[in-house]
């Protein structure tokens, strides 16, 4: 009898271990190299930041998985890097070029670069994404070898292209080049449209122009209507980006301004001109950025995601006066307004805290805990900002 209890304790004991989710191996770069190479595994690498949200969503919703582990543990030697800490994280945000968290890195068991992917995942996608980076097919890098010799196909350029941008890397060049490969009546095929729309393309380009034309039929063509705005947005973002780290003289903006009003509608572009010249002065004259970025977020911003990051900012600014303050509640309002979300409540509850309105700040503290619990959201910061209040 106890000879059978034991054997049902083990087999409990193995059930338990075999439902847990990804094994995360402890110790340095090249003791998981030394370990791959020994067990013949390839490794895998969830490359995050400390502060990045769909990274913990990931920590806490698909790694702990049973499918999930079942599939990592007995394909992969898993590591876990924070990209921004001293040491084997920032060597490999280096190494890899890693600008976008979550980044999922994958690499042979030698150590070698074999796939990569941004961005969070759901759970058989996520399983769907290691199966990929194991065959040969399918892997970024081997894929990326093969361009030279397949760039003149336009179906396998677009295939590369969203290649590129599921990496994390930019796919522009590559767009451009379809883009002169093909017509206008092949980009508004269903077929090809559902991956454009999906890829990053040159904000002056042919392709994003006929799109910004075209925006009503093609919208019908995809499967939700963000993916579209998405797909405006990614551009105008990177131009911005672009035209900031290049033009060291206000001055010099005006070209750019220029190509902001040939390319877009002309009630859109009253808004990117504000973002792009706010941008401008909070990279090169930070210190008269200011109004600057007032007049962009008070007249132009249509973003919930732009409002609640500014005026989180002004949050943590401990220099920052109850006139900035106040700006930073009406930005926060209009994004609760725009999409009422945890990260936006708990914004407005901090502004709260700091202008001195602790029950105003404790009723919206409350408020970002509900949304919170509702959307299975850690509120350890809100359960902080309480204790603070009552405190006060």
């Amino acid at each position: 009898m106890k000879h059978i209890t034991s054997i049902l304790l083990a087999i409990t004991l193995s059930v338990c271990v075999n439902a847990q989710g990804i094994e995360f191996f402890e110790g340095s770069w090249e003791q998981a190299v030394e370990k791959a190479t020994k067990e013949n595994k390839h490794i895998f690498v969830d490359a995050y930041a400390v502060w990045c949200g769909p990274c913990k969503w990931m920590n806490a919703n698909i790694f702990p998985e049973e499918e999930v582990g079942a599939f990592y543990n007995k394909n992969f030697v898993n590591v876990k890097l924070d990209m921004e800490k001293e040491g084997d994280g920032k060597d490999m945000a280096d190494k890899m070029k890693v600008r976008s968290y979550p980044s999922f890195l994958f690499f042979s068991p030698k150590g070698e670069p074999t796939h990569r992917s941004v961005g969070g995942r759901q759970t058989e996608e996520f399983v769907k994404l290691g199966a990929d980076a194991l065959n040969e097919q399918t892997q970024y890098y081997e894929i990326k070898k093969k361009y030279d010799d397949n760039n003149a196909d336009p179906e396998w350029v677009l295939n590369y292209a969203l290649a590129m941008q599921n990496a994390g890397e930019s796919p522009k060049d590559v767009m451009g080049h379809f883009a002169e490969l093909t017509n206008q009546d092949d980009w508004g095929m269903p077929h090809n449209w559902e991956r454009i729309v999906q890829i990053e393309v040159p904000f002056s380009s042919p392709l994003y122009s006929y799109a910004l034309k075209n925006e009503a039929e093609l919208t019908k063509l995809v499967k939700e209507e963000w993916m579209f705005e998405a797909f405006k947005s990614y551009p105008q973002r990177s131009f911005i980006r672009q035209v900031v780290g290049e033009t060291e003289n206000e001055a010099d903006l005006q070209p750019a301004f220029v190509t902001i009003t040939d390319v877009l509608p002309q009630n859109d572009s009253p808004a990117m001109v504000a973002k792009l010249h706010a941008e401008w002065y909070k990279r090169h004259q930070p210190e008269d950025a200011w109004e600057k970025e007032c007049i962009y977020l008070d007249n132009f911003c249509e973003s919930a995601n732009e409002l609640n990051s500014a005026a989180w900012k002004l949050a943590e600014d401990e220099t920052a006066d109850a006139e900035k303050l106040l700006s930073g509640l009406m930005w926060v309002n209009k994004s609760i307004q725009l999409d009422r979300n945890y990260g936006n409540l708990d914004t407005k509850a901090w502004v709260l805290y700091r202008l001195g309105k602790m029950s105003e700040a404790e009723l919206a503290a409350n408020e970002a805990i509900e949304a919170a619990k509702a959307a299975e959201q850690d509120y350890a910061g809100t359960t902080e900002l309480l204790q603070l209040i009552h405190g006060s």
